[in-house]
């Protein structure tokens, strides 16, 4: 899970709390932030620097799991996630962060992600934020970076959004793109009145459910072979 300001680390708390209660899997959960959450958009932006610690943390846990892993990203944390699985070279410094690392991510799900842009707080011309190389300016070269590539997120990737939107916005640069939406998605979740915020916490279950549907279909399948197994040892 990778949240940027603390608000968005609160639901990622929120979010290992649902899993406690609603999952047996509870201790499989890695979330980080990629910035200080005291930090303000006035001031920061999706650096090569906070790419890296978000690549870092995905090698990390495949290598510890020795197995793939699903991402859920949240906001500015799904542009920066993307560009930490696309790899290539920075926009901001002289830097290459290597091969892509599609194969290690089996699911990849962005909430309220800002993926073309942020609309409404780019209306504000003081926002770092929203710098035009790594910010979350329309079309910044960092953007347009992450977007030019087609499905490397993972094996499936999901987005949720909301039409109201109050901070990323439902259509940006001038109307041309779904601000959340990315190519080559496997399914989009447009909700409804809902904030930037209760975007992340109203759909936390979808969140689950689409990072564990094929683990449930493998237990589904699990549970079949081994009634197959008694019911062959009974008859036998």
């Amino acid at each position: 899970m990778i949240a940027r300001s603390r608000s968005k680390q609160i639901q990622t708390c929120y979010f290992r709390a649902w899993l406690r209660w609603h999952s047996r899997f509870f201790g499989e959960l890695y979330a980080t932030s990629y910035a200080n959450a005291s930090f303000s958009l006035a001031t920061d932006s999706i650096t090569c620097q906070h790419v890296l610690l978000i690549r870092r943390l995905i090698s990390a846990v495949t290598k510890y799991t020795n197995s793939i892993v699903d991402v859920v990203a949240y906001s500015m944390g799904s542009p920066t996630s993307r560009k930490a699985i696309l790899g290539g070279p920075c926009v901001d410094m002289a830097k290459d962060l290597g091969l892509p690392l599609t194969q290690l991510v089996h699911t990849f799900v962005a909430v309220a992600g800002a993926n073309y842009g942020a609309k409404y707080l780019c209306t504000v011309p003081t926002i770092s934020a929203c710098n035009n190389v790594t910010g979350l300016q329309c079309h910044s070269q960092f953007l347009t970076d992450i977007n030019k590539g087609h499905a490397y997120e993972g094996s499936k990737i999901f987005t949720i959004y909301s039409s109201e939107d109050e901070i990323v916005g439902y259509r940006v640069c001038e109307e041309d793109y779904l601000a959340s939406s990315i190519a080559g998605e496997t399914q989009a979740f447009e909700k409804h009145l809902l904030s930037h915020v209760a975007t992340m916490y109203a759909t936390v279950e979808l969140q689950h459910n689409l990072t564990s549907s094929d683990q449930q279909e493998g237990d589904k399948q699990l549970m079949e072979n081994f009634a197959d197994l008694v019911f062959r040892l009974k008859v036998g």
